[in-house]
């Protein structure tokens, strides 16, 4: 068994947690100028994350809801034009690792992430870029890259439609703030996956939908374009219960792969929330079943307990992939959220001989 200590982990300023269903926000585009999430928030968002979803007891007797909403924009205060949002992003990472005799210490500067969004008055048409940087040590070509992470254009002639074309993330399942997590990777939706794509969205009193047609051609290493196509649907039977269905297909060197997906989000009470995803990939006749589901439940202001499973199977070699954990989440005030989570990783016919871990991740989220 190993245990690792996360000590510093600043996540992005792109964060979108579908757990915040538990808050009756069922619809991403609430709070983010990308209507599936991920990406700088609009106006609404930073003001709800600031008086709604962050504690207060660390600000004085006066702060009203709308100064702390005022003091939620880029420059701690109320933006004096309508076109114009700047965000910045940082995220570094401390580790320590303990593994029989072998010590290790580093920090990681992870990613460093700039995003200008441009939009008219009337909020119909957007236009976002976020430029980044990767460190070297961290990098799929272990140097340093500067390169444009996402960015696009978008269209809204109504609050019910959308049109979109530039670099995104595909429309594909629960889009957790973890990349790393299983649904994430095995659905090639993680960090790096952005793919230029024309994309339609529309949300109704009680269903959403978005296709997309896209090309993803990786920005660090040289290879085939993989070309597909997405959608997922999803039906509300009130503000507090979201379930959906997702599907996608692509192809990379003449192989197909099929992803499937049954997605859903529940309010449980008042500021709870549970999350689910189950899913298969099939490529070249080779299936793989993943699941994951997790819970979160407000103990104090602004704090959660966090519970997470994930499971996966690959049917060929009947390898199995088990993740899980208890954790903490805070949010002491906007702009700031605190993680502690304990998380076991457990691997079933593993020809590969590696060990089952324990992991304590510590993380710090700063955004501006």
């Amino acid at each position: 068994m190993k245990v690792t200590i996360l000590a510093l982990l600043f996540s992005s300023v792109c964060w979108s947690y579908p757990q915040f269903i538990s808050y009756g926000y069922n619809k991403c585009i609430s709070c983010h100028y990308n209507p599936y999430g991920n990406g700088p928030l609009t106006d609404y968002g930073r003001a709800v994350s600031a008086t709604v979803i962050s504690s207060k007891q660390f600000h004085s007797k006066g702060s009203t809801d709308e100064k702390l909403s005022d003091r939620s924009g880029f420059f701690f205060r109320k933006s004096s034009n309508s076109f114009f949002r700047p965000s910045f992003d940082y995220r570094g990472l401390g580790l320590i690792k303990n593994q029989r005799d072998k010590k290790e210490n580093f920090y990681l500067h992870m990613q460093t992430e700039l995003n200008a969004v441009i939009q008219s008055s009337d909020a119909k048409y957007v236009a976002s870029f976020t430029h980044a940087f990767i460190p070297s040590e961290t990098s799929k070509t272990r140097e340093t890259e500067y390169y444009a992470k996402d960015y696009y254009i978008g269209f809204r002639p109504s609050s019910k439609f959308g049109l979109y074309i530039g670099r995104m993330d595909k429309v594909f399942g629960i889009r957790v703030a973890d990349h790393t997590q299983i649904s994430r990777r095995l659905t090639k939706n993680d960090q790096y996956s952005a793919s230029d794509q024309l994309m339609i969205h529309s949300a109704w009193k009680y269903f959403e939908f978005g296709i997309s047609a896209f090309e993803h051609n990786d920005q660090f290493i040289k290879q085939t374009p993989r070309t597909g196509v997405s959608g997922k649907f999803e039906f509300f039977t009130n503000t507090r219960h979201k379930i959906g269905f997702s599907y996608m297909l692509d192809e990379k060197d003449s192989i197909e792969t099929t992803y499937t997906a049954i997605h859903g989000k529940h309010q449980l009470g008042k500021m709870n929330s549970l999350i689910f995803e189950l899913g298969q990939v099939e490529s070249n006749n080779i299936s793989t079943n993943y699941s994951f589901v997790e819970t979160l439940y407000n103990i104090i202001p602004g704090g959660f307990f966090r519970f997470f499973f994930e499971y996966a199977k690959t049917e060929e070699n009947d390898f199995k992939n088990i993740n899980m954990g208890p954790g903490f989440r805070y949010f002491p005030f906007q702009r700031l959220e605190l993680n502690l989570d304990f998380r076991t990783k457990k691997l079933l016919g593993n020809k590969l001989n590696q060990r089952d871990s324990l992991d304590l991740t510590g993380q710090i989220h700063i955004w501006l």
